[in-house]
């Protein structure tokens, strides 16, 4: 109390200063609290608002969780249920899986199978073309012998007339006994040849050959004006069946020279209709276009095709066919058929025999020597002691037999099938072999049959190949599923027919083998590598020597192929020379026995390029060169050989011209001639002992085998 009184002065003055600081301070701040409280109430306004918003969207996600949590609750109720019956199902579900191990086992099986299945379904498909493309020739022949059997069922009754006045003797009614048992035979076959030929009719009726179908666009066809003003400048197209029955074709335009090329047409399905097919026009080896959707007439006349032509022609087109037009060329008009004097053909008839050359260089004293060849322009051709004959411009010749004073040539055309020629003196016939795009490769001539040894291809033209021989031109096809072919072939004393070749182990290994009578047999390669046999020749007790190359691992280039023969059960392979040397690869196209002593015909190969080749037994023999129009040749193949009084004879080619410079002067390698420009072509020659002779100075040859008589 005395403290307040004894400072109650100075309490009353700092009051007074407390008071007056303070109602200074706010008198200052005032309006700033109003408008910060403005502020604050328009932010609170802003919240309220988004509150409202927010309890808004809590109540609609309120209710989507009401309705997920009756969902969850329905599906647990169900995933009860469904857990149970998974409990039930349980043995139910084992045993399908079980079911369904056995099932994919199955299936592995098959998918294992699915290449072999499409083979054989090739094969079908190929076979069904051939049974079309005869339908009518067998038609004919059903007719024939329709005819014949009524003239012997006639004769029969008539004989039978005959004897009836004979009866009382026994060998006459013996004979008559027999005559009837013939008599209905004939009958029983007349029946089954009327339900061949009725399934012939059918067949035919429904849309006939792919013969038929060819021949029905066989004319010319002239594009009506009004359809070439814009889109086709096509004004017609003639096709032509030529001698050779190659398929041609020459297109004429508004602007341009004639073109001319050859065609196929090719069917999707049978029986084949000549409106499903695809007429395909090539100019050289180019697909210029198609022309499909072709209608016709009720009398089978061609009106309208699609033309899909680049750059000449596009769209749908009306047509006049002309069948009776002048197909050939008739330009060489010197010879007058009118004449009176047919001496000449009587003349062309009489010459059957063939001119052989009696002191060629080519020959041996005593022996004439065949040889067939192919030119890249003369086609198909054959030597008789270095005497060229040309046989087919579009065929390919691999090799040759004489049989009873006739020469027999094996052979292809190129991308059609397999063929052989049978040459009678000036006379030559041309059997074309059944089989899509087949190639004979070898030849021979048996007890007046004739054998080609080869293969064809799969009916889609891309699947691969199958081996096989034609006897008499039968096809009979090899066993084995995959690509397989055959190249040599040979004939046993007992008949058996034997072909040499290879086929492919799950398109990763090339197995070498032989077929007897179709029937496949491994041939063994070193650590089961690759390996092929390309020929077959029989030792005077029947048995079978193959010839071939199989491949052996090497450090420093993976692989080597080295010419190999097989006699029985044994192996042999054959040296190329060292690796050190630079030799690395061979081939082997020509086998040859001379007792126990196996030759071989074919080619080596060092760093430089390849030359002709023989093997006597084992052991390696270069053969030499020869120089031919001013330039040396050293590298080439052989391709066939044969042992003739003691004498090695080869023939083949020499390949490999020298590359020259922009001056055309050789370069200098430093060894050798130089890289070849092309080991598949050369000029055709024959070696003699060790000495060569050169059939050809026009150097686009192959040469195959040959035959020596």
């Amino acid at each position: 109390m005395n403290f307040i009184y004894k400072h109650i002065k100075y309490i009353f003055i700092s009051g007074i200063i407390t008071f007056f600081l303070i109602s200074n301070h706010g008198c200052q701040t005032m309006g700033d609290l109003q408008s910060d409280y403005l502020l604050q109430r328009s932010t609170i306004d802003s919240l309220n608002a988004r509150v409202s918003l927010l309890t808004e969207q809590l109540i609609k996600q309120n209710a989507i969780i009401s309705s997920l949590v009756e969902d969850v609750s329905q599906l647990n109720e169900e995933v009860a249920e469904n857990t149970e019956a998974a409990s039930i199902n349980s043995e139910l579900l084992q045993v399908a899986i079980n079911d369904v191990n056995v099932v994919s086992g199955a299936v592995t099986d098959i998918e294992d199978n699915l290449e072999n299945i499409s083979y054989y379904i090739g094969d079908l498909i190929e076979e069904s073309g051939d049974l079309s493309g005869d339908l009518n020739n067998l038609l004919n022949q059903v007719t024939r012998i329709d005819l014949i059997t009524s003239d012997l069922s006639s004769a029969i009754n008539n004989l039978d007339l005959d004897f009836e006045d004979y009866n009382d003797l026994e060998d006459l009614a013996d004979l008559i006994a027999d005559l009837v048992i013939a008599q209905n035979e004939i009958e029983l076959i007349q029946e089954q040849l009327d339900d061949v030929q009725s399934d012939v009719v059918r067949i035919v009726e429904s849309g006939g050959s792919s013969s038929e179908q060819i021949n029905a666009v066989i004319g010319e066809w002239v594009l009506s004006s009004d359809t070439s003003r814009n889109s086709c400048s096509v004004t017609s197209i003639i096709f032509s069946i030529e001698e050779t029955d190659a398929l041609t074709f020459r297109l004429y335009t508004e602007n341009e020279d004639p073109i001319d090329g050859k065609f196929i047409i090719s069917f999707e399905r049978s029986p084949f209709l000549i409106e499903e097919g695809t007429i395909s026009l090539t100019v050289s080896t180019t697909v210029i276009g198609t022309i499909t959707n072709i209608d016709l007439s009720d009398s089978g006349t061609i009106l309208s095709a699609k033309f899909n032509l680049d750059e000449y022609c596009d769209g749908q087109m009306d047509i006049t066919y002309t069948s009776d037009v002048d197909l050939e060329d008739n330009s060489d008009t010197s010879d007058d058929d009118t004449t009176d004097d047919d001496s000449t053909d009587d003349d062309t008839e009489d010459n059957t025999e063939i001119i052989i050359c009696s002191d060629c260089p080519q020959k041996i004293s005593g022996y004439d020597i065949f040889i067939a060849g192919t030119s890249e322009t003369e086609g198909a051709v054959y030597w008789v002691n270095g005497q060229k004959n040309a046989l087919n411009v579009n065929s390919f010749a691999s090799d040759i037999t004489v049989d009873n004073g006739k020469v027999f040539v094996s052979g292809y055309a190129y991308g059609s099938g397999a063929q052989y020629w049978e040459i009678n003196g000036q006379n030559i016939i041309q059997n074309d072999l059944p089989g899509f795009e087949g190639e004979g490769q070898s030849i021979l001539v048996k007890d007046n049959s004739v054998y080609v040894g080869g293969y064809y291809s799969h009916a889609d033209g891309m699947s691969g190949a199958y081996g096989c021989y034609w006897k008499d031109g039968v096809k009979y096809k090899n066993s084995g599923s995959g690509d397989h072919a055959a190249f040599g072939i040979a004939v046993q004393p007992n008949g058996d027919v034997l072909t040499a070749g290879y086929f492919l182990s799950g398109h990763h290994y090339v197995i070498p083998a032989y077929w007897k009578n179709n029937t496949k047999a491994n041939l063994s390669s070193p650590n089961n590598s690759d390996g092929e046999a390309v020929t077959v020749k029989l030792k005077s007790n029947g048995s079978a020597v193959f010839g071939g190359i199989v491949s052996q691992d090497n450090a420093m280039l993976g692989s080597i192929n080295k010419p190999a023969y097989w006699q029985g059960t044994q192996r042999k392979t054959c040296g190329i020379g060292s690796i050190n040397q630079g030799w690395q690869d061979s081939g082997v196209h020509g086998l040859a026995l001379d007792g126990n002593t196996v030759y071989q015909a074919g080619w080596t190969m060092n760093m430089v390029g390849q030359y002709p080749t023989y093997w006597k037994n084992q052991t390696k023999h270069l053969l030499p060169g020869a120089t031919v129009n001013g330039t040396r040749y050293d590298q080439g193949k052989a391709t066939d050989i044969a042992i003739v009084d003691g004498k090695v004879v080869v023939v083949g080619m020499l390949t490999g011209a020298p590359i020259l410079d922009s001056y055309g002067v050789q370069i200098d390698y430093g060894y050798g001639d130089g890289p070849e420009v092309n080991n598949d072509t050369g000029y055709a020659c024959i070696w003699i002992d060790g000495t060569i002779h050169i059939l050809d100075t026009q150097g686009d040859f192959e040469v195959g085998g040959f035959f020596i008589k």
